[in-house]
């Protein structure tokens, strides 16, 4: 950008210097007005790289939104099978759309089948 700049700037001097010398063949008229499209332009330019980069602000925004749904996709995908593995519990998550009166802090319970020897060995570590 800076280079566009000087470039403008020396076709400014190169006209303002023919017209100071009365240079004959020169369209000056046309000079002038392709002088003020190129400034045009460049604010075009610059407006353009400014929504450009709003956008790509806002798709890095959603990827690292992704990003990190897909990591806790994978952690609680991993949770649940140590669950399974380990307890043999289901993990159920909740449906929003058909819970909405319930607590909505609560994002997943636990369904639970244990035998009763296990249940009183764990009310027994209370």
């Amino acid at each position: 950008m800076r280079e566009f700049i000087k470039r403008v700037k020396f076709y400014e001097k190169t006209v303002a210097d023919a017209k100071a010398n009365d240079i004959e063949d020169i369209d000056f008229e046309l000079a002038e007005e392709k002088i003020l499209f190129l400034k045009n332009s460049y604010k075009l330019n610059i407006n353009l790289i400014e929504e450009v980069n709003k956008e790509i602000e806002k798709l890095q925004k959603k990827l690292i939104l992704n990003h990190r749904a897909e990591m806790i996709i994978k952690e609680i995908s991993t949770f649940e099978k140590y669950l399974k593995e380990k307890y043999d519990y289901d993990l159920v998550l909740k449906d929003e759309d058909e819970n909405e009166d319930e607590n909505e802090e609560e994002m997943f319970f636990i369904k639970i089948d244990l035998s009763e020897e296990m249940l009183e060995a764990i009310l027994q570590l209370k």
